[in-house]
């Protein structure tokens, strides 16, 4: 039997009505952006075309969301919003003026990708085109 790697385990003490609903919200994003992305992949687009496709969409919104040239400070605080924090359990590891860098405990994304496939590699290549935006 293969151990699985993925550790994506919410925490018991975050089940209110708020970080339920943004999860909610989460999680059937990620099935719409899999189940886009697979199409694009069953007709020979490659994994690519969900690359530059969400990394167009973050520019997108980052664009007319965070502010432009302010540093990273200001970035993060933009960035880790309480809806963000609470949805994927996330805290803030490291902030300087130079680099901003979360960990999240949880994923709402992951949480949807493994109720079509257990296969880690895939999931993994799935939440890279997830993050590019």
């Amino acid at each position: 039997k293969r151990i699985s790697m993925i550790k994506n385990i919410k925490s018991k003490g975050l089940d209110d009505e708020y970080t339920i609903e943004m999860r909610t919200q989460f999680v059937n994003r990620a099935r719409w952006f899999m189940k886009t992305l697979e199409e694009g992949l069953d007709n020979g687009l490659g994994w690519e075309f969900g690359h530059d496709a969400m990394l167009e969409a973050g520019r997108r919104t980052g664009y007319n969301q965070y502010p432009r040239n302010a540093g990273m400070k200001l970035f993060a605080k933009t960035h880790m919003s309480k809806m963000f924090e609470a949805a994927h359990e996330a805290e803030v590891v490291k902030l300087t003026d130079e680099e901003y860098e979360v960990e999240m405990h949880y994923c709402p994304l992951v949480e949807a990708f493994m109720e079509y496939t257990q296969d880690e590699e895939y999931i993994a290549k799935l939440c890279e085109c997830a993050c590019m935006s």
